[in-house]
């Protein structure tokens, strides 16, 4: 009977946290997401590192609108997805020169 209720408590949490986040992932192929960013946001690449698993996770900011975006490309397969997006941006250079703590 344990066995039950903790399934049902794990179930539970995987719909209420978890579900949503998978629910609303934006994934597809490099280019188009690429071209994507920089005809509706203006966004360029701005930077790019590696993980430890292989993924290659990549930032792309638009100077003029103040928003950005990071990435993550499996290279097994060369789906990317968008995993964080907003507004805002600041570049730390910039930042600093109007006095704002990052």
């Amino acid at each position: 009977m344990k066995f039950y209720k903790y399934a049902a408590l794990a179930a539970a949490f995987w719909a209420v946290f978890l579900w949503p986040a998978f629910g609303h992932t934006h994934c597809g192929e490099r280019k188009a997401l690429v071209d994507y960013l920089a005809s509706e946001y203006r966004e360029q690449k701005a930077g790019a590192g590696i993980t430890e698993n292989g993924a290659v996770v990549e930032m792309f900011h638009s100077a003029a609108r103040a928003t950005w975006t990071i990435t993550v490309t499996d290279p097994r397969t060369g789906i990317t997805c968008l995993v964080a997006a907003g507004s805002d941006w600041q570049d730390t250079a910039a930042a600093e020169h109007v006095g704002l703590e990052i």
